[in-house]
């Protein structure tokens, strides 16, 4: 209901295109501002560096975001090379995990799958030209369809060709993102909860932590499974699982 009246009030077609047809570009972007602020911060102090972007945010007529201590840096620009491995499968970074990096105590999460998928015994295949690529779920959003059934084809164009038209399976980090191509055309995308819960865990030998971890289970995860399978992987990380 609410996408079909943002259809209806969609007025930045140009602006949509621009930056569907150059996401890559656009990703690189906003990497560099996100670690570029981090940088500002840590030579001017963040009471300084929050109250310019607010100036800036004035100036702009609202089109720039307020900076926060809390917003993260920019993720690597590369993704970890994995080994080969007697298994295959093709994985592909959720935009969101592309752009924003971890925490500074944490990795980044692709190189934590990339790890477990290489502990499992498979091979970590990426597409040609992934950082262009997304799922269409910002455009999807916004109204802008047309633009979201580009990016969904040129997904699947490439996971094709990289899975070997479903030779191996395909996976990416985001449930929200396997709901966006869940009825698309190629291959099947599986969604990261099931694949870690049946395909790894098996071959992993987990030490569960005695520290509190809070579990936020998405709508995508709840309307495909009631969130189960991600309770499960949760379940088997730590004695003390917390769901608000």
């Amino acid at each position: 209901w609410i996408k079909s009246i943002r259809r209806t009030e969609t007025s930045h077609h140009t602006s949509a295109s621009l930056s569907a047809a150059h996401f890559g570009g656009a990703s690189a972007i906003a990497r560099f501002s996100l670690s570029a602020t981090h940088t500002i911060a840590g030579l001017t102090g963040t009471k300084a560096m929050a109250s310019l972007s607010a100036k800036v945010r004035s100036l702009t007529g609202g089109k720039t975001p307020i900076w926060y201590p809390a917003v993260p840096k920019g993720a690597p620009g590369h993704l970890p090379a994995g080994t080969p491995g007697s298994k295959k499968v093709v994985y592909v970074p959720a935009c969101p995990n592309r752009i924003f990096g971890p925490a500074d105590s944490l990795r980044p999460l692709p190189e934590v799958i990339t790890s477990l998928l290489n502990k499992a015994g498979f091979e970590v295949l990426y597409p040609d030209a992934l950082s262009s690529l997304c799922c269409g779920q910002p455009w999807e959003s916004k109204g802008y369809t047309e633009q979201a059934a580009q990016k969904r084809a040129q997904w699947q164009e490439k996971v094709s060709l990289a899975s070997e038209n479903g030779r191996w399976p395909v996976i990416t980090d985001a449930s929200p993102c396997t709901s966006q191509l869940r009825h698309s055309d190629g291959p099947e995308i599986l969604d990261i909860t099931d694949f870690l819960l049946t395909q790894i865990v098996p071959h992993l030998t987990i030490s569960p932590l005695e520290t509190p971890v809070m579990l936020h289970v998405t709508c995508s995860s709840s309307r495909r499974d009631k969130g189960h399978a991600l309770r499960q992987l949760a379940a088997a990380c730590t004695h003390q699982l917390i769901e608000p």
